[in-house]
């Protein structure tokens, strides 16, 4: 299940060391939902390969504190049907940061959204519309 949101970040992350790649996981708040999965207030998990931009080949670039983005999230597991509470971005790519002029105002306006990857078969922008707590995405090119 892949599931859209625009989510802003919080000040809990940490870098975890597991060998042989570490890992990065990020606490977001969702402030607005393209599915019913999650709703705006929602906290998740998301887990991001890398620290500090080592380890981390054509993914998104780590999540920045109080930016905003629009995610494409999914399910992490470790064994099928075993919830680990954390969620990925998929294909370590689908996340794009959402213009500076969306910071520190709620989620009400349209919005172009840029793609964190340097290397990607994903659209370079795209265009986020808020319509009543959820959201319509469409690539801008």
């Amino acid at each position: 299940m892949t599931t859209s949101f625009h989510r802003r970040t919080t000040r809990a992350t940490r870098a975890l060391h597991i060998e042989p790649t570490p890992f990065t996981v990020t606490e977001v708040a969702v402030t607005a939902s393209g599915s019913d999965v999650f709703a705006a207030g929602d906290i998740l998990n998301i887990r991001q390969v890398g620290d500090q931009g080592q380890y981390n080949v054509n993914g998104a670039d780590l999540l920045s504190e109080g930016s905003r983005y629009l995610l494409y999230v999914r399910p992490w597991v470790t064994e099928p049907g075993v919830p680990t509470g954390q969620h990925l971005i998929v294909g370590e790519q689908a996340a794009w940061l959402l213009g500076d002029d969306l910071m520190g105002r709620s989620a009400t306006s349209d919005e172009v959204g840029r793609l964190t990857a340097d290397v990607s078969e994903l659209p370079a922008e795209v265009s986020v519309q808020f319509d009543e707590g959820g959201l319509v995405i469409s690539a801008t090119q």
